[in-house]
């Protein structure tokens, strides 16, 4: 008997069941050698509430509804926890990435601090080009280390099924296309609309 296919492709997407086990290649890197599973738990909202936070905070309500949206939010996410197949190679290089990224993380606050010191006693450009050199060094380098950092992405969870951004385009063509199948869906979810 054919078992069915638990993981799919759905253009640059993956399609997969929550329970699914994702084909033994590194999913960065499409290469086979020494895959190793890194087990890593994922939660999902509706992009709606990224909206409705905003508006909170910056006008309509202040911090007290945003706290209430925030509690509210963290009752509606979806969570999965997936065995995310990944090579060595790839583990190597996102372990130097977050090195890199903590670095020069940490040497954004000496910056601003001399940069402060040197403002203090010789105000012009140069000490602000240095107190401003911080803070932006900081954020970049916390950027850089999310999105070099992270391995796949949560584009939705809805009844049994999760939708998967940002692995390598061979490894997600290898996979059978996903042909919409009805996905299974609680009755609350199907109240919602989600």
């Amino acid at each position: 008997m054919d078992e069915q296919p638990q993981v799919w492709r759905s253009g640059r997407r993956i399609v997969m069941r929550r329970d699914a086990v994702l084909p033994d290649r590194c999913i960065k890197m499409n290469n086979p050698a020494s895959v190793s599973r890194i087990k890593k738990k994922y939660s999902w909202y509706h992009p709606a509430f990224n909206l409705l936070c905003l508006l909170f905070l910056f006008g309509i309500g202040g911090l007290l509804p945003l706290t209430l949206i925030m509690c509210a939010l963290s009752g509606a996410s979806k969570k999965v926890v997936l065995q995310i197949p990944v090579s060595g190679e790839y583990l190597a290089r996102r372990i130097r990435a977050i090195m890199g990224a903590c670095i020069l993380m940490s040497l954004a606050a000496p910056l601003f601090v001399v940069g402060v010191r040197v403002a203090d006693k010789n105000p012009g450009t140069f000490s602000l080009l240095l107190v401003l050199a911080g803070p932006v060094l900081f954020v970049a380098a916390l950027n850089w280390a999310v999105v070099r950092a992270r391995i796949v992405s949560v584009r939705r969870i809805r009844g049994d099924r999760v939708w998967l951004a940002g692995a390598h385009p061979d490894y997600v063509a290898a996979l059978p296309e996903w042909s919409a199948q009805p996905v299974k869906e609680s009755p609350v979810e199907a109240l919602a609309g989600r």
